[in-house]
């Protein structure tokens, strides 16, 4: 054989083909971008310290849902609180678990994971498949009139035209496992918002001072006594079938996964039962128990008049959301009314809340 043919055969033999070369070129451009997509998240939580801003519009969120993960990635497994804006301003997890040590002697870890404007709806998405997965040993719902209320839900359009609330909002399958895995740990997808922010204005938020690592958010000011929140958002009042529906799957994925879980039903001022008449707060209350009791589900009534007098006006941004002084003294009526009832221990004052058992 000609010496050039046993040349070119070699040759044919040792270059890549097309496949190999594809194999190739994919792996190396995977291996890029995992590298620039952890290298992004590092630099800009770590040396930016910016907060991933998972949901426009809920920054204030970031905070917390990245405690609870890294609480959970570490092998811990905190209390969680969730609701909507008035748990997120009127309950303190750092006051809670100071709290709750000063009377028991233990140590415990808690987290606020609420979103602003939250019915049950939303808080379906984010209790079934957020907070959940991470095993929490007990789950406190912070509920109110307007949660359960069939007025259209502008705020959860918002959360579902986000990566997570879109990932959350997906059926079970593989698509809604990459996306909440994603939303987890891929630097790009966390900090998407902010980096669109950082081309839009120039600069990051790096800060939200009224904001803690737990997911408490800060109002310390007071706010007229007015109508306009309940005209908005909880009148006219009449119980709708997805809000129920999106409840009563809570309280089933509550049993399913054998967690404990709470219905805390939060205190609104004095001046609200000015405007909410008397038949609509019943109508609420009914409907509430009825759902619990059906998943065998307890509920901490905290809109007594007992504790709205033991808040006091002073307590109260507007007539539905607590300011920091509020948010202090409702925070340690929930430490004593857990540790009541969740570790049986008698000490401390009557609770002012009622607690309606299934």
């Amino acid at each position: 054989m000609h010496p050039s043919s046993i040349l070119s055969s070699e040759q044919a033999v040792q270059q890549p083909g097309p496949l190999r070369k594809f194999v190739t070129t994919l792996l190396i451009t995977i291996m890029v971008v995992v590298g620039f997509d952890q290298v992004l998240g590092f630099v800009l939580g770590r040396l930016v310290q910016d907060i991933p801003w998972v949901v426009p519009g809920q920054e204030r969120n970031g905070y917390s849902i990245e405690n609870l993960w890294r609480f959970n990635d570490a092998g811990v497994n905190p209390i969680v609180f969730t609701g909507s804006s008035q748990m997120q301003t009127g309950f303190s997890p750092h006051v809670f678990d100071a709290q709750l040590q000063a009377m028991t002697g233990q140590a415990v870890n808690s987290v606020n994971i609420s979103m602003e404007g939250s019915g049950t709806v939303m808080a379906r998405d984010v209790i079934k498949n957020l907070i959940i997965p991470t095993r929490p040993p007990i789950l406190i719902y912070g509920i109110e009139m307007r949660a359960l209320n069939v007025a259209t839900d502008t705020y959860l359009k918002l959360f579902r035209e986000s990566p997570l609330g879109y990932a959350l909002a997906l059926p079970d399958g593989i698509e809604k496992d990459l996306m909440i895995w994603l939303s987890r740990h891929s630097g790009l997808l966390r900090y998407r918002s902010n980096i669109q922010l950082w081309f839009s204005s120039g600069s990051f938020k790096r800060s939200i001072p009224e904001v803690d690592d737990r997911g408490y958010f800060n109002l310390p000011a007071k706010f007229p006594r007015n109508d306009k929140v309940l005209r908005e958002q909880f009148l006219p009042f009449s119980v709708g079938a997805d809000q129920q529906s999106a409840l009563e799957d809570i309280d089933q994925r509550c049993q399913v996964a054998r967690l404990p879980c709470i219905l805390m039903n939060m205190p609104l001022h004095e001046a609200a039962y000015r405007y909410i008449p008397p038949e609509t707060e019943s109508t609420y209350l009914q409907a509430l128990r009825a759902i619990a009791a059906q998943a065998d589900v307890p509920i901490w009534n905290f809109d007594t008049p007992a504790c709205r007098a033991a808040l006091g006006d002073e307590s109260f941004y507007d007539v539905t959301h607590l300011n920091t002084t509020g948010a202090s003294k409702f925070t340690q009526m929930v430490a004593l009314i857990y540790a009541q009832q969740m570790l049986r221990i008698s000490q401390g004052a009557s609770s002012c809340a009622d607690v309606i058992l299934p």
